[in-house]
């Protein structure tokens, strides 16, 4: 991950810690979309992206990964 947006949108996920509307993301980051970011960040399997109750969702659901990912950040 050589983005800063990539970054932004992994931190705004293990932050909020449970899944969440791309739009909801998009806003929290202050882009439009964040679909080639979602996309990249999916490619390497930090984040995932489900279908929920008929509404699209992100998360970054591996607790190990988060809590190392975080621990760096610092």
């Amino acid at each position: 991950m050589r983005d800063p947006l990539e970054h932004e949108v992994l931190t705004y996920l293990t932050g909020v810690a449970k899944p969440v509307n791309p739009k909801e993301v998009a806003r929290a980051v202050g882009m439009s979309t964040i679909k080639p970011i979602a996309d990249t960040l999916c490619s390497l399997g930090v984040i995932s992206r489900w279908i929920r109750d008929e509404e699209a969702t992100l998360s970054a659901n591996s607790r190990l990964f988060n809590e190392w990912y975080l621990e760096t950040l610092r």
